[in-house]
């Protein structure tokens, strides 16, 4: 049960950074989101054109564009969240998306797998140290 003792220490030591990371993550959907209520959300006459899509279920409130923007975080849904845009209103992809992808999935989830990565690393280096006193 080495091993696993050595993961959950790793896991525990990145607690605090990690907390940190999601919070910033918390805030940017949260200021995009609220961008989002504003841009999309509240006029969903321009999106008329598009399939399979209804503005007002998925940007009508803060809460469900929190929740949207969340699952586009995290890589879930990217072609249904993101196509209704390409079909009608492509430079939302532009000026929200992209900077929202760019800061989010691949900017801020990075640094906690990074933390988590290195609190690892350093961890077993520890242990390993240990083991050789």
């Amino acid at each position: 049960f080495k091993q696993l003792f050595v993961i959950v220490q790793g896991l525990v030591s990145a607690a605090k950074p990690v907390f940190w990371a999601m919070f910033m993550l918390t805030l940017v959907v949260y200021a995009t989101a609220i961008i989002a209520v504003r841009v999309i959300g509240q006029q969903p006459a321009q999106f008329e054109d598009a399939t399979d899509f209804d503005p007002v279920v998925m940007y009508g409130t803060l809460p469900a564009a929190m929740f949207t923007l969340t699952t586009l975080a995290v890589g879930d849904n990217i072609m249904g969240t993101l196509m209704p845009f390409m079909e009608t209103q492509w430079w939302l992809l532009f000026l929200i998306y992209m900077p929202f992808m760019m800061l989010t999935t691949y900017g801020v989830m990075n640094v906690v797998v990074g933390v988590i990565v290195d609190s690892m690393i350093t961890t077993s280096n520890e242990e390993i140290l240990e083991q050789q006193r």
